[in-house]
């Protein structure tokens, strides 16, 4: 995985990492702030031959039992030992004794913490004085080196290490979640995953939107959303740009069902034909037929009922005058018979003009991918909220099979940026 696939699925979820943030900062502060403060007061002792004449062996002895010593300082008795040697108000405080030795010298460190500071200092210092009435051997002497001193501030929670500790756990495990999360959605993320990991151009995104009027005369007449207006309106200049002056026959598709290849079909069509040249919206869709609704044409007489007499014959007209439209028709043949004995006959009768072929969705349909070859050309609609990454994989590895072109995607239901929207939500006055 890339640094850009990183950043991208952190921009992409980056409330989840976010959340996961906060929740370790909370746990974070609750740890530091919400325990109980302990107080550490610690003792020093020294461990060291008796009498005055030492040799070698005295100083072995001291370095064996050392951690006999430290060893009592964890039973239970000597604790009972200590509590009966401090004050009676402090017997039953919550206090944890704990002794260490210091590698290499004959010290011994007597640590006490509690949870105020002067009980720290009275268990340290008593159990120091009960540690030096252990009668372990003669050999060895034991003696207060340092006595405890009364906490000024308490040794845990460490409210810094903590706090610090959990938010760059938090931000760690909050970006793996969002690379996680990412990894494991089927879904095509956005038009930069679509550029980079396919190599596609997307000419446009389409919003979503409520104001989207099923027929284009609506939209384009003030009563549609002024976005997705815009989108249309950028979807033509693009859309000039990748096919130049030329007259094409351009098949427009999807991956799978849904993905709005009809409803965008009709829209560049009317929005081509608004500029002029004349415009031929074919639907060959003959399973589910939705064009001739769009455009205000019939669903009789269209390609499916063509006797191959004249194929200009087909052509209803819309409200546009350089719009036509021919609708699927009606037929109990096979989609895939009627399109391979009509279609090239359309495509050669209006070769003089652009011809925008609406077919079925590219997966489990046999005809769609015998239109494509047809025109050469493909313009592909996806969905930008459910299409998945292996359909868009399967079919552009169908199309190059093909030797089709592709001149690029339409995104439709995208999400528009935050200042394009509020640029095109109002008109100059």
């Amino acid at each position: 995985m890339e640094l850009r696939d990183v950043v991208r699925a952190l921009k992409r979820f980056r409330l989840l990492a976010a959340a996961v943030l906060i929740l370790f900062a909370g746990v974070g502060a609750l740890a530091a702030f919400g325990l109980p403060e302990k107080y550490s007061a610690t003792a020093t002792l020294l461990v060291e031959p008796s009498g005055e004449n030492v040799d070698f062996s005295d100083v072995e002895a001291v370095r064996f039992l050392l951690p006999a010593l430290v060893e009592r300082v964890d039973t239970s008795a000597f604790e009972r030992t200590v509590r009966q040697r401090v004050p009676g108000a402090y017997q039953r405080e919550d206090v944890t004794l704990e002794a260490s030795v210091e590698a290499g010298t004959g010290l011994i460190r007597m640590n006490a913490e509690a949870g105020a500071p002067e009980v720290a200092s009275i268990y340290a210092n008593a159990a120091a004085r009960a540690l030096i009435r252990q009668k372990i051997s003669r050999r060895i002497a034991i003696s207060t080196l340092d006595a405890a001193d009364t906490p000024t501030s308490p040794s845990a929670p460490r409210k810094v290490p903590i706090m610090l500790g959990m938010i760059l756990l938090g931000a760690l495990l909050g970006l793996f979640s969002a690379v996680a999360v990412n990894a494991l959605r089927r879904e095509i993320q956005d038009s930069e995953e679509i550029r980079e990991r396919f190599g596609l151009e997307v000419l446009a995104e389409i919003p979503q939107a409520r104001r989207f009027p099923d027929k284009p005369a609506e939209l384009f007449n003030g009563l549609g959303d002024p976005r997705v207006v815009e989108a249309f309106q950028r979807l033509r200049t693009n859309f000039g740009i990748v096919c130049g002056r030329e007259n094409l026959a351009i098949t427009v598709t999807s991956c799978a069902p849904g993905e709005g290849k009809s409803t965008v079909t009709a829209n560049l069509a009317w929005v081509l034909a608004s500029l002029g040249p004349d415009v031929v919206a074919i639907d060959c869709d003959l399973r589910r037929p939705m064009l001739h609704t769009y455009l205000g044409a019939h669903l009789e007489g269209g390609i499916g009922n063509f006797n191959g007499t004249d194929p200009r014959k087909l052509a209803q007209a819309t409200p546009l005058p350089s719009l036509s439209v021919i609708s699927a028709g009606t037929t109990d043949r096979h989609p895939t018979e009627v399109l391979y004995t009509t279609l090239p006959q359309l495509l050669d009768t209006y070769k003089d003009k652009l011809v925008l072929v609406d077919t079925p969705p590219m997966l489990g349909v046999a005809e769609s991918t015998l239109i494509a070859t047809m025109t050469k050309a493909v313009l592909l609609v996806i969905d930008g909220s459910k299409t998945a990454r292996s359909d868009l994989e399967q079919v552009l590895q169908d199309l190059r099979r093909a030797n089709v072109r592709v001149l690029g995607v339409v995104v439709n239901r995208g999400k528009p940026a935050g200042s394009a929207a509020a640029y095109y939500s109002s008109h100059a006055t």
